[in-house]
């Protein structure tokens, strides 16, 4: 069957905050005088759900609560987000998708209300039959907001193509059988990404060459 929708993830495949994302928890880590993260130590260490990550970096939850840490970190991305800009291309790509009739979504593992504000600060919204993120802040997964979009007939898995940075996005398209495209210029490393078995892509320009 041929590709008709797409579905987009947000955070490392639309929006470039691998950088602020890095920022924000070496602040956090400084405060507390643990060692700082570099990119490509991030890129390794990053993963769902992001309690797995925030352990990985060092954080040890029988002293501190992951669910106040969890929080800190949003409250600081919540502050600083509009530092975060789209990736150069990518309106580009989702402008002509749209014109050739592909129907496009976003599934995040953001709350689904800052995922919005997000979205809209950029002036991408009317791009997208659906925007979907999670129900807390605490990065848990996204995998049963796609079994419902199957379920409601929102999307049917064969015909959709699920775009997205990490082995999460692998994972769901696995799961529910989904073509899957992973971009290796988000937040985790083309060498974790190549153990998917998926295609990659390593720039936003080169979507438009790779989607069918």
């Amino acid at each position: 069957m041929e590709i008709d929708t797409i579905i987009w993830d947000w955070n490392g495949t639309l929006l470039n905050d691998v950088d602020l994302c890095i920022a924000l928890m070496n602040e956090m880590l400084q405060k507390r005088n643990m060692p700082l993260l570099a990119k490509e130590r991030y890129q390794e260490c990053f993963t769902f759900p992001v309690r797995d990550y925030y352990e990985a970096i060092g954080w040890d939850f029988g002293k501190d609560r992951f669910e106040e840490v969890g929080h800190e970190f949003i409250d600081l991305y919540r502050n600083r987000q509009h530092e975060a800009t789209l990736f150069p291309g990518i309106e580009r790509v989702l402008q002509t998708l749209q014109e050739k009739g592909y129907q496009q979504y976003i599934l995040s593992a953001m709350e689904g209300d800052l995922l919005k504000e997000s979205v809209r600060r950029r002036g991408i919204t009317s791009y997208f039959r659906g925007i979907q993120g999670i129900t807390s802040h605490l990065g848990e997964g996204k995998k049963e907001i796609a079994r419902q979009m199957i379920k409601d007939g929102s999307i049917h898995a064969s015909s959709t193509l699920l775009i997205g940075d990490t082995l999460h996005d692998a994972e769901i398209a696995q799961t529910y059988q989904i073509p899957c495209l992973l971009v290796a210029y988000g937040h985790q490393h083309y060498k974790r990404l190549t153990t998917s078995g998926f295609p990659i892509v390593t720039t936003a320009e080169a979507l438009l060459e790779t989607i069918p």
